[in-house]
């Protein structure tokens, strides 16, 4: 309740900023309606002050929705994938649609009610004042606008007084965010302190940023190349997982029976929490980044490394599955840039039509399509499967599934028990033995409980396991508790499988090398967070915040350090 206060009290200057803009709005209205005195100029303000109240309900709502599913307020990142307004409306719950619509017809009636007595009863009588008193009303609402008589008129920040980020956003006003997105946030201001070179730190880098010298692994296992299969599956939490040390529940047995007979990795953590953050961590070691999401830039993404061209130039066929649609947030164009020989979606599967959900093909059959197009190959191959059936809104879950973690518990089973039928029917492939499979996740997830609350250590924590009969007996059976990041499955595959590093995917280091740093660093939107054994810190990233914080301490300032070597290698 106390951070419920402290909120509303912290989101006071934005709260009246924004009212005062949209009262200023209606009175130039009103008085404007006033004087002309036309039915069709009335009407047009009617219609505009209706327009208004619709967009205050609706980005409301939206906020809502958007906290509880993704994570985030509407910023730039959510403008993005207002080009893919399918795959947006299917996040959104039957319950949204239902209170929205309410609300709006509601909002309607009382301003049309209100709207028509103030001009059938003679408005012209209340609009007959001094012209101190309006010189007044407009001055009282530009102080309000700008938010007082300082220096600093209202910011962003200013709703910012927390380190829990979910605390920041509840404190921000959702119309005043909105507006601050569409014509101060497109720039650089929310990365250019990071770009003079302030927090730049090698010597601290050196503690988390690939360290290896030379392109020669000394993990010569294969007499032959393996295959490998690497999937990825969409929303899984570690915290579901006893076996991962989870704390929320255990709804992944069979990806834990494989783990207790591969190399497991309980301590494994996210990148980011979108699936694109994901993927670009995962093939291109791309470690995610605190304001745009680089899939946003087309233009960037062919120069980063590629996990599929990595397995390209030692002979392997590439492939990538997902029962969704390929051209949503730009993935198709960054697999192909990857180099991908084959991509296989929806409209490629061409699945059934009882089949397929909100989000495109489930799981088992997309599995199961995937195995066929595996089965028989002839060449030594890199596959790259997405899930989609854990992605909101759930929609295999039945109705006695009331909360998210119920929900998301047994969609988890459901895609537990399909990828037990995949690994059955590749077993009917001549080169099983010699496939090794890679099992992890695109993000965690907020489960709505306190364990797994949004940035948080436990939102990011995600299972990671390789399994196979190829796999190294040394390394079968094998629980290894270290803290490793979602971005260093890069460097560890091709090190593994390959035997050779990339010198270009310096944030990705080798799990199985002894001097990986035991370390991982995560980024969501306006904060970044730093894991080890012992410790978690989390920072947030927007200037005004920084110059706030008083002491840095080391994990602090490789933070900072980090942010800055990311920001330089995105902006060249």
């Amino acid at each position: 309740m106390y951070d419920f206060f402290l909120s509303t009290i912290h989101g006071v200057k934005q709260d009246i900023s924004i009212s005062s803009y949209l009262t200023l709005i209606a009175l130039v209205l009103l008085i404007f309606a006033n004087y002309k005195k036309t039915k069709v100029f009335i009407s047009l303000v009617y219609i505009i002050l209706i327009g208004l109240s619709m967009f205050v309900v609706v980005l409301t709502l939206l906020d809502i929705q958007l906290i509880e599913y993704w994570n985030r307020k509407v910023d730039l990142q959510m403008f993005f994938y207002l080009k893919f307004p399918k795959e947006v409306f299917n996040t959104m719950s039957g319950m949204f649609w239902i209170i929205a619509f309410t609300g709006i017809l509601l909002l309607t009636l009382i301003l049309r009610t209100v709207f028509l007595r103030l001009f059938q009863n003679n408005i012209e009588k209340s609009f007959v004042i001094s012209a101190k008193t309006y010189l007044l009303t407009f001055a009282l609402l530009f102080l309000g606008i700008r938010g007082g008589f300082g220096i600093m008129p209202v910011l962003i920040s200013d709703a910012s007084f927390s380190e829990k980020r979910e605390l920041n956003m509840l404190s921000t006003n959702s119309c005043w965010n909105f507006f601050y997105q569409i014509t101060e946030a497109g720039g650089l201001s929310e990365i250019e302190h990071f770009t003079n070179g302030k927090f730049d730190n090698p010597a601290l880098n050196r503690s988390y940023l690939n360290a290896e010298s030379n392109g020669n692994s000394t993990l010569n296992y294969w007499d032959r190349y393996p295959n490998v299969v690497l999937i990825v599956l969409e929303g899984f939490s570690a915290e579901m997982s006893a076996f991962f040390e989870g704390h929320d529940g255990d709804e992944m047995p069979y990806i834990d029976e494989l783990a207790k007979n591969g190399y497991a990795f309980t301590q494994a953590y996210a990148s980011g929490d979108r699936t694109d953050k994901g993927l670009l961590s995962i093939l291109s070691a791309w470690p995610g980044q605190s304001w745009q999401n680089l899939i946003n830039h087309p233009s960037k993404l062919d120069k980063l490394p590629s996990l599929a061209n990595q397995f390209n130039t030692k002979g392997y066929d590439s492939k990538f599955f997902y029962g969704g649609d390929l051209s949503f947030a730009n993935m198709e164009f960054y697999l192909k840039s990857c180099g991908f020989n084959g991509l296989y979606g929806m409209n490629q599967m061409k699945q059934p039509t009882e089949s397929i959900g909100k989000w495109g093909i489930q799981d088992s059959m997309m599995l199961q399509f995937a195995a066929k197009q595996l089965i028989g190959n002839q060449t030594p191959y890199f596959a790259s499967i997405l899930t989609l059936s854990t992605h909101e809104p759930y929609d295999l879950a039945p109705k006695s599934c009331k909360t998210v973690k119920e929900k998301m518990a047994f969609c988890m089973r459901y895609t537990d028990r399909a990828l037990k039928s995949f690994i059955y029917k590749m077993q009917s492939s001549p080169s099983f033995n010699n496939t090794l499979f890679v099992v992890t996740a695109d993000h965690g997830k907020e489960l709505n409980t306190e364990n797994t609350a949004l940035a948080s250590r436990n939102f990011f924590h995600i299972p990671l396991l390789f399994y196979g009969h190829c796999l190294p007996k040394k390394m079968q059976g094998k629980v290894n508790r270290s803290v490793v990041s979602q971005s260093d499955i890069y460097q560890s595959l091709i090190d593994l499988v390959l035997q050779t590093s990339d010198k270009h995917a310096v944030f990705s280091r080798s799990i199985f090398r002894p001097e990986h740093p035991k370390n991982a660093i995560s980024n969501l939107t306006g904060s970044t967070m730093y894991f080890d054994s012992l410790s978690f810190r989390c920072i947030q990233t927007d200037k005004m915040s920084i110059s706030r914080k008083g002491q840095w301490n080391r994990a602090d300032s490789l933070l900072l350090s980090i942010q800055s070597k990311i920001i330089v290698d995105f902006l060249k």
